[in-house]
């Protein structure tokens, strides 16, 4: 099996056999988002996976009506787009791209994240770069970073 389809297996069995309960955020080059789509939906149904990609209007739309069970679970409307604390997670998985993680900082680093998944991590320019700056303000209590490309002498290799 494939590095996406071992993931998703991974992240269902943490879900089903009560190690976590999530959300799960799992950033991945735009063009392979449709596939993580593709293989949410085939190896783990009944994960409520939300696609978050699109233009600004489209995601505070997505935000609105697929963040939280909530009315008015976004702090400061359209513009500062913050969950409330208290707010619930409507969805187990949130799927987007790096950039988005960067861009709407605000909302997504305003959730808990039982996991982040880096999908093609070895892309990244460096554990230095802005994206993983940027990740620094979340709240995530673990990290996953997936590459196909093959580590020979250490980590840092990943990211060069």
């Amino acid at each position: 099996l494939g590095k996406t389809i071992q993931t998703i297996v991974f992240l269902y069995s943490l879900y089903k056999e009560g190690h976590t309960k999530g959300p799960f955020l799992v950033s991945a080059p735009l063009s392979t988002i449709i596939n993580w789509e593709r293989e949410f939906q085939m190896w783990a149904p009944k994960f409520y996976v939300v696609t978050y990609t699109g233009d600004k209007d489209s995601r505070a739309i997505i935000r609105e009506n697929e963040f939280s069970f909530e009315d008015n679970a976004i702090k400061g409307g359209k513009k500062a787009f913050k969950m409330k604390r208290e707010a619930q997670v409507k969805f187990h998985v949130l799927l987007t791209s790096y950039e988005l993680i960067t861009i709407d900082q605000a909302a997504l680093g305003s959730i808990r994240w039982a996991c982040l998944v880096v999908d093609e991590a070895h892309r990244l320019k460096n554990n230095q770069s802005k994206f993983f700056r940027v990740l620094n303000g979340y709240k995530i209590d673990h990290k996953l970073l997936l590459t196909g490309t093959p580590l020979q002498n250490n980590l840092e290799e990943l990211f060069h």
